[in-house]
Formats: structure tokens, C-alpha cells, sequence
């Protein structure tokens, strides 16, 4: 007979890695982009693939915190007045 040995709490990918390294090739560039939304949606759906995919996690993580902090420069934006010249590229 055959004898496995399965790690219990690691599982396997549902994804051939051609298919996921495409994946993470357009998540990086979305992120890039500053495409937070889209980074969230893809690694959400990714790590529910894969659960054990820790670069989905941190992907997911950082989109998180960079859209967190976009609507934080935005709230604090609106209360001064847009002619400042404060801009999120200077404060970010």
C-alpha cells in the first residue's frame, strides 16, 4: 500500500499555478493602479481557492489599508477648502 501524509491545516490550491501566477501578475498591476477595490473582490475570491495563499492575504491586507487611508485623505480633504493645493499625492 500507500502511505500519504496530509499537513491538516494546510490545503491545496484549486488552481494550476499557470493560471494563479497570471492572477497575481494582474492583481500587482491593479495595485499599482491603485485599483483597491478590484484587489479586494479578486483576492477575496482567490483565498476562498486557496486559503493557504499567504501573497493573496498580504495583497489583500495592504488594498485594505490603501483604501482605508484613500477615504481618510478624503474625509479630512473635505473639511478644508479645495483651493489649498493639498493633494493625496503629497500627503500619501
Amino acid at each position: 500500500g500507500r502511505l500519504e501524509f496530509i499537513l491538516a491545516d494546510r490545503h491545496g490550491s484549486t488552481m494550476k499555478p499557470e493560471d494563479e501566477a497570471v492572477v497575481m501578475e494582474l492583481i500587482g498591476m491593479w495595485f499599482n493602479e491603485g485599483r483597491y477595490q478590484e484587489v479586494i473582490n479578486v483576492c477575496k475570491n482567490l483565498i476562498r481557492r486557496d486559503p493557504d495563499n499567504d501573497v493573496a492575504k498580504l495583497f489583500l491586507a495592504k488594498a485594505i489599508d490603501k483604501k482605508k487611508g484613500r477615504q481618510l485623505f478624503r474625509s479630512i480633504k473635505s473639511l478644508f477648502a479645495e483651493d489649498e493645493g493639498i493633494d493625496e499625492k503629497t500627503v500619501i
